[in-house]
């Protein structure tokens, strides 16, 4: 039933009979959410695979398993507006696609920017469109959605008001819309988010470089996919020698450059060779990460609690301009 909420009666029926006729007779859920895929897609939505796999991030897992989870479906106690803020290539989209298999639906992109037109309006419209699509497929089952670099999403712009009359619906539709659509909001920059858009949002959390422990977790992850051999000793050591790479890093530039170099066969003295040749992100924007980090001391910690404790309370919200 979930993952035909949202389709009109005919083509929830033309799903089912498509699907009973390819399988002998034999549901499958994720089959069936082919249909939607396609209602999202045409709507200007990019649908995103779920992922079963997360490499650390414990206090974000921990909040969402104990207070998101279990009240999908309760209009007074679910949580349904995340906001994830972090340096790039942390994990913060992943945790959408990671939350979608846990609640076995859908994960679909909004793009504002992608929805921008020329013609005055248009992009206004395009929105309202999506955001309607949206609102009807996470009606009667929840539905994850993710909107990417959200701060980049201005309440005054250059473009002739596009941008205000964009930001304008998506502020009334945050506040106003009841149906069971979670949105796992994404930025890089805190600082440059409007108070009133941060307001909306009932969770906050910040997602710092991952801790020795979660460089493990992806390293074993992507060895296992990439079918090395060690992966235990492969992950430990990849632990130590990435001090200041993000996850993105470790899964693709560390992890598939060992499985190439030796075979599917990583020692350390590799893996310490490779990790040198590689510069992160982190050494070359480094003012950047300490002042995300500064404008961030208030929110949720997403990372495991090895790397610094887990704040309990959610950023005090500026008066908004």
């Amino acid at each position: 039933m979930d993952a035909l909420c949202g389709l009109t009666a005919d083509a929830a029926e033309q799903a089912a009979a498509e699907l009973l006729a390819r399988t002998g007779g034999q549901y499958d859920p994720a089959l069936l959410r082919e249909s939607k895929r396609a209602v999202l897609r045409r709507a200007g939505l990019e649908s995103w695979p779920a992922v079963a796999e997360l490499g650390g991030l414990a206090g974000l897992q921990s909040y969402c398993e104990g207070e998101v989870i279990p009240w999908l479906r309760d209009p007074q106690l679910s949580v349904r507006r995340l906001l994830m803020a972090g340096v790039p290539g942390v994990g913060k989209s992943f945790c959408a696609r990671w939350l979608a298999h846990r609640i076995g639906a859908e994960c679909a992109r909004l793009s504002i920017p992608a929805l921008k037109a020329g013609v005055v309006g248009a992009s206004e419209g395009y929105l309202r469109r999506a955001l309607a699509v949206l609102d009807a497929m996470g009606k009667e089952s929840p539905l994850v959605c993710v909107l990417d670099e959200i701060d980049t999403v201005a309440r005054d712009g250059l473009d002739g008001g596009t941008s205000s009359g964009m930001f304008a619906e998506l502020l009334t539709w945050l506040q106003e819309s009841a149906s069971q659509v979670v949105v796992v909001a994404t930025l890089n920059r805190l600082d440059r988010l409007d108070a009133a858009l941060e307001s909306r949002f009932q969770a906050r959390f910040f997602f710092d470089l991952p801790t020795p422990a979660e460089r493990a977790a992806v390293a074993r992850i992507h060895y296992t996919r990439l079918g090395c051999e060690r992966v235990e000793t492969a992950a430990t050591a990849t632990s130590d020698y990435t001090d200041g790479f993000s996850s993105r890093e470790i899964a693709e530039q560390v992890c598939p450059s060992v499985a190439r170099q030796t075979g599917s066969k990583p020692d350390a003295h590799s893996i310490a060779r490779i990790c040198a040749g590689v510069t992160p992100a982190s050494k070359t924007q480094a003012e950047q990460l300490q002042a995300m980090r500064r404008a961030a001391a208030t929110l949720r910690r997403a990372n495991d609690p090895d790397g610094g404790a887990v704040p309990t309370g959610g950023r005090r919200i500026g008066k908004a301009v």
